[in-house]
């Protein structure tokens, strides 16, 4: 832990002690969302004839689930108030302490060794976590307007992240963490839907050198 960084987070009260329903946890409801978060950063454009309308969708609903991982392992953005006249300094990351009763977060794992991550745990890449969670905050509630932007194309300032240095960037270390401490902390596979295992694999576990197994499955009831 970093000097200064103080440990505020609030341990789960959800606690999942039987494998059995870790493992469909992992199969349906980390399957399911690992899939939407990943889809439109490892598919080919090609798929997507141009980044139609359903590119934009998959990427909407992965910025959703970016925001929801990061949450997962233990950590969210803190806002820092400025002085008066003076910019806002950037964002950092906490452990908040403002979890509901029902909140499943990586702690509720805790019986197969899993732990919340602290902000020290993203090493240089914590102040880049830290203003993508902020910037996700913003995007799932308005519209935000980048006024630095020449005002050419109206539609164009709309303050998306950079889809390569900051949106892909993010879910790659997420993945990797996901991957760290997470799945090979409880014994289980990366559990993706069967149509982007093979994407997964190349984007992903080869080239990031993850250390967890990675399974194709309907992701449905079995």
């Amino acid at each position: 832990m970093q000097v200064g960084e103080i440990n505020t987070g609030v341990p789960s009260s959800v606690k999942i002690a039987d494998r059995k329903e870790l493992s469909e946890f992992v199969r349906t409801h980390l399957g399911h969302r690992l899939t939407a978060m990943v889809a439109p950063v490892c598919i080919p454009g090609p798929f997507w004839h141009g980044r139609n309308d359903a590119y934009r969708a998959a990427k909407e609903g992965s910025y959703s689930m970016l925001r929801m991982f990061i949450e997962f392992l233990g950590v969210k953005s803190k806002r820092r108030e400025a002085a008066a006249g003076i910019p806002s300094p950037p964002p950092t990351l906490c452990q908040p302490c403002d979890e509901k009763s029902d909140d499943i977060l990586i702690d509720a794992f805790s019986h197969f060794g899993a732990q919340k991550l602290k902000p020290s745990d993203f090493g240089d890449d914590e102040g880049t976590i830290a203003r993508m969670h902020r910037a996700l905050c913003k995007i799932n509630a308005h519209f935000t307007y980048d006024q630095s932007k020449p005002n050419l194309d109206d539609y164009d300032r709309i303050a998306s992240p950079h889809d390569v240095v900051e949106w892909g960037r993010v879910v790659d270390i997420v993945v990797q963490k996901l991957d760290k401490h997470f799945y090979a902390v409880v014994g289980e596979d990366i559990v993706v839907h069967s149509d982007l295992a093979a994407l997964f694999i190349d984007h992903f576990k080869t080239r990031l050198g993850l250390q967890s197994a990675v399974r194709g499955d309907g992701l449905g009831r079995p």
